[in-house]
């Protein structure tokens, strides 16, 4: 397909093939250093609506993730279900199945119209041999995962029974959304881990990050902390947390 852009900002689309009773799949491949994400998504609303009139056996949108995943619930009246309202949009535009990696939260899996089935793919067996073969001296006996909130528990609490090893989780408050206050471990005491891998389903400007570090170092001052998610966004001076921790 191409895209163009017009003198005052909008966009359009012509596909440069026929589909006609192919199967499809648009993979949404998200790069902020080539596309702002909004733009991103208007992209692949036309690209459906085009896709759809030329006559398509289905189509099939790969979405590695589910973007506006963290608005996924009303925490003030008058805010909207963005994921919900997103997988609509896609739907009516043209989109017949959903294929992404590890929700944000399970719940969305429910956001996808009637007739229209999302389907989830999980990276636990990937994340767990990477993490085998990339520790040095790797040994399950003194290593512990953490979830980085009781929202993560249940991922984190499955990839600690695929690598073999001992569970804990960061417990935070929050005082408003996107501020993040103070972190306690809750393990067993008993436990004297030499790695501690948190574990996480996306890494965005890791302000969460850098306080459960905080609250792991304060746990177990010896371990050493290793990260590991599936969606890494990266956003604002993530980078330099990162490199200051």
């Amino acid at each position: 397909a191409r895209f163009r852009t017009f003198a005052n900002g909008e966009i359009s689309v012509k596909l440069e093939q026929s589909v006609s009773n192919y199967d499809v799949f648009v993979v949404c491949s998200r790069d902020d250093f080539e596309c702002e994400l909004n733009l991103m998504l208007m992209q692949l609303l036309l690209m459906l609506d085009a896709l759809k009139s030329e006559s398509p056996h289905r189509i099939t949108v790969v979405l590695p993730c589910v973007e506006y995943a963290r608005q996924d619930r009303k925490f003030e009246a008058g805010e909207a279900i963005a994921p919900k309202l997103l997988l609509h949009l896609m739907a009516t535009a043209g989109a017949d199945r959903f294929v992404t990696l590890d929700l944000h939260n399970q719940a969305e899996a429910g956001f996808s119209p009637a007739g229209k089935p999302l389907d989830e793919l999980t990276c636990e067996k990937y994340l767990a041999n990477f993490i085998r073969e990339s520790l040095p001296n790797w040994n399950p006996e003194d290593t512990l995962v953490c979830a980085t909130d009781a929202g993560g528990a249940k991922r984190t609490r499955k990839m600690a029974d695929e690598l073999a090893v001992g569970f804990m989780m960061a417990d935070k408050f929050r005082p408003k959304a996107g501020e993040v206050g103070q972190v306690k471990i809750i393990s067993d005491a008993s436990l004297n881990p030499k790695n501690v891998i948190i574990v996480d389903d996306m890494f965005d400007t890791c302000g969460s990050l850098v306080k459960v570090v905080e609250a792991v170092r304060n746990f177990a001052p010896e371990a050493k902390i290793y990260a590991v998610g599936t969606h890494g966004y990266f956003s604002q001076d993530a980078h330099e947390k990162i490199a200051k921790m």
